[in-house]
């Protein structure tokens, strides 16, 4: 039922903008591009993602009593009264994931971001070996060759089964205990 692909992100380690600025995104997905001196999120990097991604609170989502859930990790970059209350803002309850259950229950986690490691390495063990018929020794790629992976990953994934994974996790099952049998994590 989303209304549009759900958005990717990634961070390149850089001193300046200058590392990221000519790199080609397709235009058929929402995959953002930010960079970051030490090459990890922090606050400001995590604001900018929720500003340009995070569904704006309408008239129209008031009417139709549509607040949603913004599940999150305790990582600092996610930590923290600013990042409450631009969800809030937006219409979202910001819930978080505490002591080592994101990978039980965070659903990015357990049902999509295993397969998008699959996927993304895969693609990049190909790229790594035709490197080597051409330039042996090298393994170098450039910051397109990753965006061009991510993207080609990000679009041939089944996101129905992060869906899915919010009743495999228990996540979003009824609470008269008709569907427990879908749970199915640990």
């Amino acid at each position: 039922m989303q209304p549009r692909r759900l958005p990717i992100e990634a961070l390149f380690k850089a001193k300046s903008e200058k590392r990221t600025r000519k790199l080609k995104v397709p235009t058929d997905m929402n995959l953002s591009l930010q960079w970051a001196e030490k090459g990890s999120y922090r606050l400001e990097h995590i604001m900018r993602f929720l500003d340009r991604w995070l569904d704006p609170w309408t008239p129209a989502r008031t009417e139709a009593h549509d607040p949603r859930i913004l599940m999150l990790d305790v990582a600092g970059s996610h930590w923290g009264d600013e990042v409450v209350e631009f969800g809030w803002g937006r219409g979202y309850f910001v819930l978080y994931h505490y002591g080592c259950t994101t990978g039980v229950a965070q659903v990015n986690d357990t049902d999509l971001h295993g397969q998008f490691e699959k996927v993304y390495t895969e693609l990049e063990q190909t790229s790594f070996n035709e490197v080597q018929h051409l330039r042996p020794g090298c393994i170098n790629r450039s910051p397109q060759d990753v965006i061009d992976d991510v993207a080609g990953t990000w679009a041939a994934l089944d996101h129905t089964q992060a869906v899915a994974g919010h009743k495999r996790t228990g996540l979003s099952c009824a609470l008269d205990g008709s569907e427990d049998y879908l749970i199915t994590r640990e």
